[in-house]
């Protein structure tokens, strides 16, 4: 009886594993296509959870001896490690032979909900940042963490909550602090889509002066977001394309680095993610990261010494921090 249980149980797993491969195998195939529909650069984010959903699957067909499905599964495997290992490596990094002027910044989506103000400013403390970029905050959050003013001599922020669109209601807003001047100007803050606040500020650090970006499109979960969402990362694309000093782009831009959207944004500005040879890295969403969707972009005359997610402070985004090499 007990025999004819596993029987049962090892044909039933089997024939699971199978359907599971091949609709693995066709979203793998489908997430290539993310410019011929929304729903399939959807797909394209999940590339480390269908590397090791391959993995499973591999390990389940070789117990079975199952070779000819087992096969199909290594093609999976590989079709996704070949969009994952290229984080993990980075010639460019240790090659600073000198002491260099250093900038570290930290990116926090704080959530619009969240009320744990005090667990930001303590991560705020323990790291010590140059720069703080906050994003989803409101007046109360501003108020919140008033405090910071006593560490950071300078700040901007844009806090607004308003529906810019029939369809969208979207919680955005903007604050910088930092212990650097900024330079800011009348065209510090402008909108591409209407409601959503871009900032850019000039960093003056030394005779050294950086132009820092920050951004937060809509989050891509329907036909008219996808469309809002890559409107303004163009439009961004476009601002920084023609900035000719050194560039920094950081924001929760909803968006992978598998996305052909991505690819679009990169290949416009030329910047270079700072995850780079640090890993994946997922930032959401907690309290299990599933997919990067927070970056900090920098322009090739910026190295990075160090990227790492700092702590759950409460938001559904970890916060990152990166070390910067000017």
């Amino acid at each position: 009886m007990l025999k004819a249980w596993l029987i049962r149980v090892t044909c039933k797993n089997l024939e699971l594993s199978k359907v599971t491969t091949i609709l693995l195998t066709l979203i793998c195939l489908l997430s290539l296509l993310g410019e011929w529909h929304w729903y399939f650069e959807l797909i394209s984010h999940f590339k480390l959870q269908y590397f090791l959903l391959s993995l499973i699957l591999i390990s389940i067909f070789a117990y079975l001896q199952k070779w000819k499905w087992l096969s199909l599964g290594v093609l999976c495997c590989l079709f996704n490690i070949s969009s994952l290992l290229n984080w993990y490596f980075n010639p460019n990094l240790g090659i600073i032979k000198q002491e260099p002027q250093s900038l570290s910044l930290l990116l926090s989506n704080v959530y619009h909900k969240n009320n744990n103000h005090n667990d930001l400013l303590d991560l705020v403390h323990e790291t010590n940042v140059d720069v703080l970029i906050l994003q989803e905050v409101d007046i109360k959050w501003i108020e919140a963490i008033e405090s910071l003013k006593t560490f950071y001599a300078y700040s901007v922020y844009k806090p607004r909550t308003r529906i810019f669109h029939k369809q969208v209601k979207y919680h955005t807003g903007i604050a910088i602090y930092s212990k650097y001047p900024l330079n800011i100007e009348s065209s510090s803050f402008w909108e591409i889509i209407p409601g959503i606040p871009n900032i850019m500020v000039k960093l003056q650090i030394g005779d050294k002066q950086i132009s820092l970006y920050s951004t937060h499109p809509v989050s891509p979960t329907s036909a008219l977001y996808y469309q809002l969402r890559n409107m303004q990362l163009l439009g961004i694309a476009e601002v920084i394309k023609n900035d000719k000093n050194s560039k920094i782009l950081v924001g929760d831009l909803n968006i992978t680095m598998w996305s052909i959207d991505y690819a679009n944004l990169i290949n416009i500005t030329k910047l270079i993610n700072s995850r780079r040879g640090f890993g994946v890295i997922p930032t959401w969403p907690t309290p299990i990261p599933l997919i990067p969707i927070d970056h900090v972009l920098v322009s090739p005359d910026i190295n990075v010494r160090n990227f790492r997610p700092g702590r759950d402070i409460g938001s559904d985004h970890l916060p990152i921090i990166v070390d910067l090499i000017l």
